[in-house]
């Protein structure tokens, strides 16, 4: 039996590509080893001092992660999605992009 449980006031962001687990390595604690974790894994990993559920995916074709991220955590006056998307976008090989550029 499988449960879907819908959560409002949540934000998905998707950081794709073959130096996806190099990046977010980056903005982890020492203790979380994102390069050994197998695909379709998933761990609460803090970011930035915001916790996140992180899964290991890749629907791309490549290496990537799905970041869950509840809004119910204001920091210095941003919603937490908003934090954790400054934090990825603060890395150089990180852009925005959007599904349809594929």
């Amino acid at each position: 039996k499988i449960d879907i449980k819908v959560l409002h006031g949540s934000t998905i962001l998707d950081l794709q590509g073959p130096k996806s687990s190099n990046v977010l390595s980056t903005f982890c604690n020492e203790k979380t080893n994102i390069n050994d974790w197998p695909l379709r894994s998933a761990r609460i990993v803090d970011l930035d001092g915001i916790s996140c559920l992180i899964t290991r995916g890749g629907y791309s074709g490549e290496d990537g992660f799905q970041i869950m991220i509840k809004n119910d955590n204001i920091k210095h006056h941003k919603l937490s999605s908003e934090k954790v998307s400054e934090l990825l976008l603060s890395h150089p090989f990180v852009q925005m992009t959007g599904l349809g550029c594929r």
